[in-house]
């Protein structure tokens, strides 16, 4: 690529994998930017985090993500996407996370140190995104992986973030419901 422009989208269209072109309203490029969206909200959080693991933990989970949009943008199901395997390391990593905290009782407001709170907003986009590749998958069937692994990389995320505020001595803020 010489220029990072080409004009072919000045009149509201955009080009796919396979070369053909679709107006950038649709569900595709919709979902495809909420993973692009949740993709770069990682990469604040790999900035924030001064731990190695959780470092090369938000990487891996950056490249498949990139995968995932090369699957959707090619409209082929199997040739990319997550790597085999993907869903249940992302698993062990959230039991581990989750294990490092104290048990759940109560429901808790999103925050604590800054990069808990970019992991909760990453959350926040996982389902968004999520939603959308929902609707996508409704009328252009998905991999089951690929949902499987959105499904769950938003509940990895509620529990790094939990762990990192747990890690930093950081007190968790507990809703009160109004009438307490």
């Amino acid at each position: 690529m010489n220029r990072i422009y080409t004009r072919l989208g000045d009149e509201g269209t955009t080009a796919v994998l396979d070369g053909g072109r679709q107006p950038k309203h649709a569900l595709i490029f919709q979902t495809i930017g909420e993973i692009d969206e949740l993709n770069a909200q990682l990469g604040v959080c790999v900035v924030l985090t001064d731990q190695k693991k959780v470092r090369v933990e938000l990487c891996a989970i950056q490249h498949e993500l990139f995968a995932i949009g090369a699957q959707l943008a090619s409209d082929e199901v199997t040739t990319y996407g997550v790597a085999a395997g993907a869903v249940a390391a992302l698993e062990q990593q959230l039991d581990t996370h989750w294990a490092a905290t104290p048990p759940l009782t109560r429901f808790i407001l999103p925050g604590g140190t800054a990069l808990a709170a970019h992991l909760h907003l990453a959350r926040t986009i996982t389902r968004r995104a999520e939603r959308s590749l929902s609707a996508l998958h409704a009328h252009q069937p998905q991999n089951p992986i690929t949902l499987a692994y959105i499904n769950r990389l938003s509940d990895y995320l509620f529990a790094l973030a939990r762990f990192e505020n747990q890690r930093s001595g950081t007190r968790e803020q507990l809703w009160k419901p109004r009438d307490e």
